[in-house]
């Protein structure tokens, strides 16, 4: 075209050309390989400790999960228990036995893992724990305890409001005997709850 046009001279076009040859010959050709394979890492083959174990190791694995999944449950209730406490108010039992759980759930956790890794012993163990000496307290007594702080604190807000009636100078005669009476009932009633509360 370059030529027709004027653009381009005879002696100019012929190593043009001879330079385009060149092109297509290596284009037909493969494209020459890399001088070094890239290195290929050695996939480790796994010990007899990391292969699955079959029936049992599955057994182990699904007794963990599940013992694991009624702690948190467990503790779950007792956390929705801690809302119904006021912040003012001590709770140690309620608050020790939700800790003591989350602990045993890490102490599970950890077993499962260690017997991802290392694989499960033949005693079936996990590094030989300690076992607990002091008992845990059941579920139901940590909700009747904390059921039993709620209901205590109740009843002295109770106090506090009729004891503040019964000092004021206007209020009424007959007003201020059956205020006299509820307060001698509610401090009965905190006395024997603040002795159910102890004892538990």
């Amino acid at each position: 075209m370059k030529v027709k046009a004027g653009r381009a001279r005879p002696e100019q076009l012929d190593a043009l050309r001879s330079q385009l040859a060149t092109l297509q010959k290596n284009a037909e050709q493969k494209p020459p390989s890399p001088d070094r394979a890239a290195p290929t890492t050695p996939t480790p083959e796994k010990t007899a400790a990391e292969r699955p174990k079959g029936e049992a190791y599955a057994e182990k694995q699904a007794e963990l999960s599940t013992e694991a999944n009624e702690l948190r449950k467990e503790q779950a209730k007792l956390s929705n228990l801690l809302h119904k406490v006021s912040p003012h108010v001590d709770c140690y039992e309620l608050t020790s036995r939700i800790y003591e759980l989350q602990v045993q759930i890490e102490g599970l956790w950890d077993e499962k893992k260690y017997i991802e890794r290392n694989g499960l012993d033949t005693g079936g163990t996990f590094r030989d724990r300690p076992e607990k000496v002091v008992p845990a307290k059941s579920l139901d007594d940590v909700q009747h305890k904390a059921v039993l702080t709620v209901e205590l604190q109740r009843l002295r807000e109770k106090r506090s409001k009729v004891t503040r009636k019964l000092e004021n100078p206007k209020s009424a005669e007959s007003k201020r005997a059956e205020w006299s009476i509820e307060l001698a009932q509610t401090n009965a009633r905190i006395e024997e709850l603040t002795a159910q509360r102890y004892v538990l």
